[in-house]
């Protein structure tokens, strides 16, 4: 365990070297509980065309918008590094970074998991998608009514954490 400085509190393993991906969007956004920070397969692959995440999925709904950040495909290991990954995340849920991985936020450890799951799924279905030619994307004000309907509430979150919790334990 680590406070927000990256000062050891507690553990016998060595601190991660990009504790300030985490430290940092700690510091800015007082909402977020967990911070997930890892390198998915099909989100590598998306982030590395720069544009985001395409709406083709009801998954795609809560990632339309997510930012893409560009500054470095580095290590993130600095404050200053962190500080800009924060900012780039501009209160989103998650966003993608360039050729390295992905950052999802979350209130509780379940809902960043879920959230990281689903942004995965949302990644995939764009890639296999980009492969069978043209696809058309929602547009915009589509894109908006469905956010707004709900396709993805708390009581469903919870519902899709228990799900995996129990796929894990069978």
């Amino acid at each position: 365990m680590i406070d927000l400085e990256g000062n050891k509190l507690a553990g016998s393993a060595e601190r991660h070297s990009e504790y300030p991906l985490h430290t940092e969007i700690y510091k800015m956004y007082s909402e977020v509980n967990c911070v997930i920070h890892s390198h998915p397969f099909y989100s590598i692959i998306v982030s590395s065309t720069g544009d985001g995440i395409k709406v083709i999925s009801n998954e795609g709904v809560l990632f339309a918008d997510i930012p893409v950040f560009t500054e470095t495909t580095l290590l993130i290991r600095t404050p200053e590094q962190g500080q800009a990954v924060a900012r780039c995340l501009n209160g989103h849920r998650a966003l993608l970074m360039h050729n390295h991985g992905v950052i999802v936020t979350g209130t509780s450890v379940e809902e960043a998991t879920i959230y990281a799951l689903l942004l995965e799924r949302a990644a995939k279905l764009q890639v296999i998608a980009s492969q069978v030619g043209s696809v058309s994307w929602s547009q915009t004000e589509e894109v908006l009514r469905k956010r707004n309907q709900g396709v993805f509430y708390p009581k469903n979150i919870k519902e899709f954490w228990d799900y995996c919790v129990r796929a894990v334990r069978k």
